[in-house]
Formats: C-alpha cells, sequence, structure tokens
C-alpha cells in the first residue's frame, strides 16, 4: 500500500492510502491525476527510518491544500504567511528573517514581520 495524492489542477484535494491497482481503476478524469507521496519526506529527506519509503519522493508529502508542481516534481505545503518566500531547495515557504534557534518558543508576527516570544 501506498500513500496517493488527488491533484486538480495543481492543488491536492485528498491523500489516500491505497494499492497502485486501485488507483489505476479510476475513472480517467482530464484535470484529475493521482501521484505517490511518501509520508515521511519533509524538505527532500526522510524524516523516519521506520518508513516504507527508502528515499525521499516529491520533497515533501502532499496535504490537502497544497500544490504540486509538475516542472518540479515535488509538493509544496501551503504558504502561512504573505510575507515568506518559496525555497527552491526544500520546495517550502519560509520567513525573511531565520526563527531564533534558542530553545524558547517563537511565534511569526506578520504585521511587524518579525519573530516575537511566545507568551
Amino acid at each position: 500500500m501506498a500513500h496517493y495524492a488527488r491533484v486538480v489542477h495543481g492543488y491536492v484535494t485528498d491523500v489516500i492510502v491505497a494499492d497502485k491497482s486501485f488507483i489505476n481503476n479510476f475513472p480517467k478524469e482530464s484535470d484529475v491525476k493521482w501521484i505517490e507521496t511518501c509520508p515521511c519526506t519533509f524538505e527532500g529527506k526522510l524524516i523516519s527510518n521506520d518508513c516504507e519509503c527508502k528515499t525521499p519522493l516529491r520533497m515533501n508529502y502532499a496535504g490537502v491544500g497544497g500544490t504540486y508542481n509538475e516542472e518540479l516534481d515535488a509538493f509544496i505545503p501551503p504558504k502561512e504567511y504573505p510575507s515568506w518566500m518559496f525555497d527552491i531547495n526544500t520546495c517550502t515557504y519560509i520567513p525573511r528573517i531565520p526563527k531564533p534557534n534558542d530553545g524558547q518558543f517563537w511565534d511569526w508576527n506578520e504585521s511587524k514581520l518579525c519573530w516575537e516570544l511566545f507568551e
């Protein structure tokens, strides 16, 4: 069994676990594609050794609301904030200012375009 994303006009609308034969038996629709995805793939890396996938697949695990970029052959999660930029190396959106890595909890403030300590 594998994970498949239903992609309509580039947007992920569903993610299911199924056999390839099940996917192949769906009626063909011109605007719908079923594309395999791996639940252990994030930013082009495997995030778990306990995964059926042996190599990263399509940069990120597909998620409803995300997109699939055919040119990059990559699933891209939704953009969290308007100011964040697309990072082609990870196929994710990132802030212009890196999140502090000091063990504290930080939250992005979009109106101020900065990280603020979460209280």
